[in-house]
């Protein structure tokens, strides 16, 4: 029995080790958990706060960078904003309105800049403007040179004259209006005048161009302002008469230039020689061209003529607009006859035996010089083109005609 009991108290003992030890097993594997749980927790932990500072840490260092890069680079001042707190804020809100305020003087130096270069451009397009018109009214072509045989070309061609006072060139008509001219001296004085460009029309011969309202009112002030001069075709670059020296061909009825031409001629009347010096005077300080011309002479008078109408006024005219006369600078080399009856061929025959010439000296020089030519009666031009050949062999540079008057006939003295 004892023996027994024995047995059956080591059995309990042994279910009772036995059911424990997984307890304790239990219970230590719940430890170790809680153990690893806590070391778990406290590693999270740590992590985050070691994440934070070095977060901290970097935004620390980066505004240095960013900083010492924005100095240097004006398009990082958001970077250097965001990265730099209050500080930085502030600077680069300074530093946004300081470029603006570049920005602004950048634009308005530009406008002046801009302003500056235009005024030059406009000085610039001046000066240009003025010296080629300079250049066109000391030479605006290349004179042609003038022979017996220009002259008969010249001679032959129609219409001879032109006189705004007569007809005007400007057509209001026509579905487009136009202004146009034969005779080429008109045609130069027109455009240095009004500022109109001329064309040359092939199928027309002649100068034309169309007009607007305004131009046509210019176009015709022009023409009222011509009065009675009259712009003649021959060899000369410029060649106009001041006036017809008769009202028509029937009454004899002289015009007013026409009667001082007349009675200065034969009467040799002081104050009409000084009537006409003073009209000739204010025709060539009114014309393009003439105004700008350095010297002055008329048609050679015969050496022993007592009086010579041209050479008296174009003394005067010398006087009164300072330009020098020349006329003392023509020789005759033979005797010069009257031509007042003579044919084309016979008047230049005249001419030639009479063997005039130009000698240029110390005193009278036409030489590269620009010279207004003085006659008294425009008849067939044979005469004032003859002697303006003389002058261009004589080294003249351009020849300017300027008559008292134009015969009614290109034929005859009326």
């Amino acid at each position: 029995r004892e023996e027994r009991v024995k047995a059956q108290q080591s059995e309990s003992e042994n279910k009772v080790s036995t059911s424990s030890k997984p307890q304790d097993r239990e219970k230590e594997g719940s430890v170790e958990a809680t153990k690893e749980e806590k070391q778990g927790k406290s590693t999270k932990a740590k992590q985050p706060a070691a994440e934070e500072s070095t977060s901290k840490v970097s935004l620390k260092s980066k505004p240095n960078a960013d900083e010492s890069k924005s100095s240097s680079d004006p398009s990082n001042s958001k970077e250097q904003v965001s990265g730099s707190g209050g500080d930085a804020s502030s600077k680069g809100a300074s530093s946004q309105k300081d470029k603006e305020k570049e920005k602004e003087r950048g634009r308005e130096s530009g406008k002046t800049d801009a302003k500056e270069k235009a005024k030059e451009r406009a000085n610039s397009e001046e000066k240009k403007e003025k010296k080629a018109t300079k250049v066109n009214l000391r030479q605006f072509s290349k004179m042609k040179e003038i022979t017996k045989d220009t002259v008969l070309v010249a001679h032959k061609q129609a219409p001879r004259r032109k006189c705004f006072a007569d007809k005007s060139g400007v057509q209001k008509r026509k579905a487009k209006p136009t202004f146009s001219v034969k005779i080429e001296s008109a045609k130069k004085v027109f455009e240095a005048q009004t500022g109109l460009e001329l064309r040359w029309s092939q199928e027309y011969n002649n100068y034309w161009r169309y007009l607007d309202q305004k131009e046509i009112e210019i176009a015709e002030e022009w023409e009222k302002n011509q009065g009675s001069l009259i712009y003649l075709r021959d060899c000369l670059p410029l060649s106009v008469a001041i006036d017809s020296n008769l009202t028509d061909n029937t009454s004899g009825q002289y015009t007013t230039m026409g009667f001082l031409e007349h009675n200065g001629k034969h009467n040799k009347d002081q104050k009409t020689v000084n009537q006409l010096a003073d009209r000739v005077s204010q025709v060539v300080q009114s014309l393009p061209y003439y105004k700008d011309a350095d010297l002055i002479c008329s048609v050679p008078p015969r050496p022993d003529k007592d009086f010579d109408l041209p050479s008296s006024v174009a003394s005067l005219v010398s006087g009164k607009i300072g330009k020098q006369d020349v006329t003392g600078g023509f020789a005759f080399g033979g005797q010069k006859t009257s031509i007042k009856i003579s044919t084309f061929d016979e008047k230049w025959n005249v001419w030639e035996n009479a063997q005039v010439s130009f000698q240029n000296g110390p005193t009278f020089n036409v030489n590269d010089k620009t010279v207004i030519l003085i006659d008294d009666k425009y008849q067939s031009g044979i005469t004032i083109q003859y002697i303006a050949m003389k002058l261009q062999q004589a080294g003249a540079h351009e020849i300017y005609g300027l008559s008292f008057v134009k015969t009614l006939s290109d034929k005859a003295n009326v």
